[in-house]
């Protein structure tokens, strides 16, 4: 597993990722995990485009790492995006394996910075399965936003006050309180449950109606002020924030389960329509300044 974040507001594209890598082996005493922490999950898709590219689940496709993949996009930009649009087959995650990929920048005619995430599920009969998961673009009317992926309880309680596995839990025990309430009433009344028309359902109405007005609680109260500090909070700083919410959910792991599926380095990259993709933390499993004909290779692929 992994964590990620996406926050964007009208200056620019913050994208953060750990670096941890789950390992599965089948041995003699059956499935065993390893793992790593040198995983790479942001990448550059263009030196021109400013798009950047974010994995999560698999890391691979047909055994082809997708770091391969992505270094070959900037030499044939228009047939991988072509490749993401291709036939969908029906229900592909239930058979095949899937990689998130979150593509995030500007397009050519973009003013504010936008995101897409795709379910990759392989390639079958010579295409690419690929499902469109979520998108969503800063506009005049919506100056930020704040998405995780992969594991994300700790960005959701940030940002909404309650994660999606709390909330679960918080309705299905107001689903059985609310039933037990409605059984107890009708009880003391001398009334049996079966005589009450439609009792299950004035039962799940009540709970969705108490769901309701917890989300639009927590929106007012934390989504909405975290939103509007967001669309106008300086690129360092979005980059700090960003950094932080992997480095939660990596503390939350470590200290609440034994595994290690989140963890590691976190490289964070910012996007801008005019300084285009820019690293501001990397990790590199090679001391660059003993390396300089990689940077004069970077430097005649720019030329």
């Amino acid at each position: 597993m992994t964590a990620e974040v996406c926050l964007m507001n009208r200056l620019a594209v913050v994208i953060a990722a750990d670096s941890a890598l789950t390992v599965t082996q089948c041995t003699d005493r059956g499935a065993e995990q390893r793992y790593f922490k040198g995983s790479n999950k942001i990448f550059q898709l263009s030196d021109h485009q400013p798009v950047g590219l974010m994995i999560f689940n698999s890391s691979d496709i047909l055994r082809v790492p997708w770091e391969i993949v992505s270094s070959s996009f900037p030499s044939d930009l228009g047939a991988f995006a072509e490749l993401g649009m291709l036939e969908v087959f029906k229900d592909p995650g239930s058979h095949l394996g899937s990689t998130g990929l979150v593509f995030a920048g500007f397009g050519d005619h973009d003013i504010f910075p936008a995101f897409c995430e795709y379910i990759s599920c392989g390639i079958v009969a010579g295409k690419h399965v690929a499902i469109e998961s979520e998108k969503a673009a800063i506009t005049h009317d919506m100056p930020a936003r704040i998405v995780s992926f992969a594991q994300k309880e700790m960005s959701e309680t940030f940002s909404m006050g309650l994660s999606h596995d709390v909330y679960m839990s918080v309705m299905n025990t107001i689903d059985a309180g609310l039933t037990e309430f409605a059984a107890d009433v009708l009880w003391a009344a001398g009334v049996k449950t079966g005589d009450v028309p439609k009792l299950e359902e004035k039962v799940i109405a009540a709970r969705d109606e108490i769901g309701r007005k917890i989300l639009v609680e927590a929106g007012r109260e934390h989504a909405m002020p975290l939103r509007r500090v967001l669309g106008v909070l300086p690129v360092d700083e979005m980059a700090n924030l960003a950094e932080t919410l992997i480095n939660l959910q990596s503390l939350k792991e470590k200290v609440t389960k034994n595994s290690e599926t989140v963890g590691g380095p976190v490289d964070v990259a910012m996007i801008t329509k005019n300084e285009g993709f820019l690293w501001i933390k990397r990790k590199h499993f090679f001391d660059i300044n003993l390396n300089s004909r990689f940077a004069l290779r970077r430097q005649s692929r720019l030329a």
